[in-house]
């Protein structure tokens, strides 16, 4: 009876003790959980809401535009930012048909360096609405793409044109039986549509490119080393100065040489010469220390126009 009673304390206890961690692991998920979804979160503005960026020339190319149809165009290639505090964007065009008329969406998905973004706001002194906090600020901005039918663009211009009276011949055009233009009934010539296109207003694209400048920076100058060269005998007998030489660098002084030559000369042999060296006098000698470069690129950043565009989203080369 007792042994029954130990196994069920026992597997009670077991049964507790996993209660308990699985307790803590929901614990920990749930805690932990919505400061990773934070980190991630995107947050949807407006497009006026990132004008800052726009007028600072850190983005580019996001906004509302007019695109005949059938056109080839890549909207995510219109973009241009600053890659030191914008990390990427992203375009989202699928939404959009390009071979139909009609108003469409396009979705831009902006990645910021939390840090460097923070940085220029308060470099500049401006605000935005959205949350600026973690490594990572991620917005959702939309554009209005409207694909328009060129042909009624056309007609659109026309009529504009006669509500305008633009048309010169119509003015002023009487009939060939009133010569004098005093008959009120003046037949007037009617405006005409004369299939006019549409005109590419070009706009250019900047962007930047790193202008190399490789210059040579001089860490340490080039120095001018002085020494004391001595005195040995050569095959014949003759002093030459061939001995050891004593350099004033590393802090060698001329004390310490003084010190050399008293002791040389105290300890000389009948000759005059200590360990096969003369002390008594010693030859001026210099030599030359090259200077420490290092290669460095000293080079900026070129303003640079890549391409040109149109409202209607056309592009074409930079001449």
């Amino acid at each position: 009876m007792d042994s029954i009673k130990k196994l069920v304390n026992k597997k009670s206890f077991m049964t507790g003790v996993i209660l308990i961690l699985l307790v803590l692991i929901l614990w920990i998920y749930f805690m932990v959980r919505p400061n990773d979804e934070k980190e991630v979160k995107i947050q949807n503005v407006e497009l006026e809401e990132l004008q800052i960026f726009f007028d600072k020339e850190i983005l580019s190319g996001i906004e509302d535009l007019s695109i005949e149809k059938g056109s080839d165009v890549d909207l995510g290639a219109l973009v241009d930012f600053d890659g030191t505090i914008i990390k990427n964007v992203e375009t989202d065009d699928s939404q959009i048909d390009y071979d139909t008329k009609g108003n469409y969406e396009a979705v831009y998905t902006i990645t910021f360096d939390g840090d460097s973004l923070r940085r220029f706001l308060d470099e500049n002194e401006a605000e935005v609405s959205f949350d600026t906090e973690g490594t990572e600020v991620i917005v959702r901005v939309v554009s209005d793409i409207t694909i328009t039918d060129e042909t009624e663009k056309e007609n659109e211009e026309v009529s504009s044109n006669s509500e305008t009276g633009s048309n010169p011949s119509s003015e002023n055009n009487t009939s060939a039986s009133d010569p004098t233009g005093t008959n009120e009934n003046t037949n007037k010539s009617p405006n005409k549509d004369t299939g006019t296109s549409h005109q590419h207003q070009w706009q250019p694209h900047y962007a930047e490119r790193w202008v190399s400048n490789i210059v040579t920076v001089v860490d340490v100058p080039e120095q001018k080393v002085s020494g004391a060269r001595f005195y040995v005998k050569d095959a014949q007998g003759n002093l030459v100065a061939q001995g050891p030489t004593y350099w004033f660098e590393n802090g060698f002084t001329l004390d310490d040489l003084k010190e050399i030559i008293k002791n040389g000369i105290k300890n000389a042999d009948d000759e005059g010469l200590y360990e096969g060296v003369y002390y008594g006098n010693y030859q001026n000698v210099t030599k030359t220390i090259p200077a420490v470069t290092h290669e460095e690129d000293q080079g900026y950043y070129e303003k640079y126009i890549d391409y040109y565009f149109c409202s209607c989203g056309a592009t074409k080369g930079a001449e």
